[in-house]
């Protein structure tokens, strides 16, 4: 598997989508939620920090982070849950 966050940052955006997509349903399928939410707060970064700022892209990756922070939270993920709350706090209007 490719390291979608590499090609996204490269810019090559519909490869970095399909292989997120693709670990996204692997650690799901797998029960691995840990990797999943993982992944989860990784797309959802990378959706966030898109150029294009569409409004889709930005409520997605909000949406994935906050499915991570749960995750986190139920997994008791101490560190994960930090990391993505700080994330979050950085993406919360004031």
């Amino acid at each position: 598997m490719r390291i979608p966050w590499v090609l996204a940052a490269q810019g090559k955006h519909d490869q970095a989508e399909k292989y997120f997509e693709q670990a996204i349903q692997i650690f799901r399928n797998r029960g691995m939620r840990l990797e999943y939410a993982r992944i989860l707060q990784s797309y959802g970064v990378t959706l966030l920090e898109r150029k294009s700022g569409e409004t889709i892209d930005l409520k997605q990756g909000l949406n994935y982070l906050h499915e991570a922070r749960q995750i986190f939270s139920e997994c008791h993920a101490a560190l994960d849950l930090k990391q993505v709350e700080g994330i979050l706090a950085g993406h919360t209007p004031a």
